[in-house]
């Protein structure tokens, strides 16, 4: 049995009774007559007319007195509706009354006032970031138009440009009119490509076919144009670095878009902001904007854009960007084809000179723009070639060339030439710079250099200095020298200060201790190496 009932506000209540159902009733009506008094007549007339019916049963009523009580009930029901209506109109009265006193009393001007400076406080912050307009997608965008309305200059910023065939033209033709106009790409090697196509959910190297589709298309379009490097007015760059943001931007304009992951830039969000590029008080938003296109542009990882057989390669010079490499792209086209047919080697050179009867000059002009573009994977190719064929002076001036460039891949080929000429002193220049900048080769033949010439304190002065600087075959080559000249306690010091992280260097310092007579010292160090060994084997089981 139900126990409880519920309050005017909804609580239960236990009764521990149940209420019969009319009682219910009555108390519910009550209550609604306590908040809508207007209700009463109604209520009266309902029971009214129902006492009469019970009445009619059982007591025979005289059809005059029905017809009395009928009108009496059509009166209180007219009477009831009459009270609403009053009720009504009295609420309705109240209400416009209070309208009335409110604007009356300047309320209303006060909250549409407070109001409307709510909204201008929002509008004005926005437009003093520079915020102008925001837009679903890149899709909202006339882009095409936008940009074509430039008058001084254009700057693209993003991974790749994604609508190229759609503005590329245009692009080509506003630099040419004179609009200043900047593309700033991601390179197609840059490590951040692969992890861009990562966040996309695309295989690793879709973002980098994307750019080097886009580049081969500007080549396309500059080439078209006929001009190349310093004489071209588009200018295109390609960094190495993850880009902040994705601008297109247009005079006093920039439309500005992240990368979001999952969701290719153009397909997400664009802010659209203003500010004048020769003003000194830009929105912070829109200076930042710049600041980070100016850095990526000017930044020394940045870099041009040239195509050797359709492959991008990114150069240093601006004379560079664009120009075609002629004679590699025949020395390669020519030594594919002779690899290809697969003759002996005497005919693959015939069929080569045949083909370009000055074929050395050939060669060596491929190998002067396989540098120029910074492919040593080409310029050993054509060293190889002219190595065949006994041009060891070619070789020579075009690894000089490439060592002076900072190349340092050709350092063994031309060190070995020199030194199959008797001339290794030649090379003292370009060693000591290459020892500046950690190479070990470098190190090693300019030590061998020094002493050669007598000069042996300079020798160690320099081991010792890159030693000092972490280097540890300069410290290894200082031990030896140090053991050979009976300086062991010193070697010794400088051996355990290495032998925690140098197997060798433990190597040596065992065979130290024991050739002085200390075995038992060396025993213990031996093992406790090798229970750290076998420590970090339990721990990292996968590391070699």
């Amino acid at each position: 049995m139900d126990t409880t009932s519920r309050t005017t506000t909804g609580r239960p209540v236990a009764t521990g009774v149940q209420r019969p159902a009319v009682v219910r009733g009555l108390s519910t009506a009550l209550r609604w007559l306590r908040h809508n008094p207007s209700l009463a007549f109604e209520f009266l007339t309902a029971a009214l007319g129902v006492a009469a019916f019970v009445a009619s049963v059982f007591v025979t009523i005289p059809q005059a007195t029905m017809v009395a009580v009928t009108v009496a009930l059509l009166a209180f029901l007219s009477v009831s509706a009459l009270l609403q209506r009053v009720t009504t109109l009295e609420k309705v009265d109240r209400h416009v009354t209070s309208v009335h006193d409110f604007i009356r009393s300047g309320g209303l001007v006060r909250a549409v006032e407070s109001g409307a400076r709510d909204a201008l406080d929002s509008v004005k912050s926005l437009h003093e970031a520079g915020i102008e307009l925001v837009y679903e997608d890149l899709r909202a965008i006339d882009l095409r138009n936008n940009l074509a309305s430039a008058e001084r200059s254009i700057r693209i910023l993003s991974n790749w440009v994604g609508v190229l065939p759609e503005i590329g033209e245009m692009l080509a033709r506003k630099a040419k009119d004179g609009c200043s106009v900047q593309v700033l790409l991601l390179q197609h090697t840059a490590s951040y490509a692969q992890l861009r196509s990562i966040e996309l959910g695309l295989p690793a190297d879709e973002v980098s076919r994307q750019i080097e589709g886009d580049l081969r298309r500007f080549n396309s379009i500059i080439s078209a144009s006929g001009t190349t490097g310093t004489r071209c007015p588009l200018k295109v760059r390609a960094f190495d670095a993850r880009p902040p943001i994705c601008m297109f931007a247009y005079d006093d304009i920039r439309l500005i878009g992240m990368f979001w992951p999952e969701l290719d830039a153009m397909n997400g969000p664009f802010i659209q902001i203003r500010g004048e590029r020769a003003s000194d008080l830009l929105p912070p938003l829109v200076a930042m904007a710049d600041k980070q296109f100016e850095y990526l542009w000017g930044s020394p990882a940045t870099r041009f854009v040239r195509l050797l057989n359709g492959e991008p390669h990114y150069v240093i010079e601006e004379d560079l960007a664009w120009r075609q490499c002629k004679a590699l792209e025949a020395f390669i086209t020519d030594v594919r084809a002779a690899d290809a047919a697969n003759p002996p080697r005497s005919q693959a050179l015939d069929d080569l000179r045949r083909h370009h009867p000055d074929i050395v000059s050939i060669v060596v002009a491929a190998g002067h723009e396989a540098i120029d573009i910074g492919s040593m994977d080409h310029f050993d190719a054509v060293a190889r070639w002219l190595d065949r064929e006994r041009h060891v002076g070619a070789v020579e001036a075009l690894s000089l060339e490439a060592l002076n460039r900072g190349h340092a891949d050709p350092l063994r080929r031309y060190l070995a030439i020199l030194e199959n000429a008797d001339r290794i002193l030649d090379a003292e220049p370009v060693l000591w710079r290459f020892a500046e900048k950690g190479d070990r080769v470098a190190r090693s033949w300019l030590v061998k250099v020094l002493e050669s010439t007598e000069r042996g304190k300079d020798a160690e002065e320099r081991l010792l200095d890159w030693a000092m600087r972490g280097d540890i075959n300069s410290r290894h080559e200082i031990v030896q020298r140090m053991l050979r000249s009976n300086r062991g306690a010193t070697a010794e010091k400088m051996l355990r200060d290495i032998a925690d992280t140098d197997k060798l260097a433990q190597e040596r310092l065992i065979d130290l201790l024991r050739g002085s007579g200390r075995g038992g010292e060396a025993d213990v160090l031996r093992d406790e190496w090798q229970q750290r060994r076998r420590a970090r084997r339990d721990r990292f089981p996968h590391e070699e």
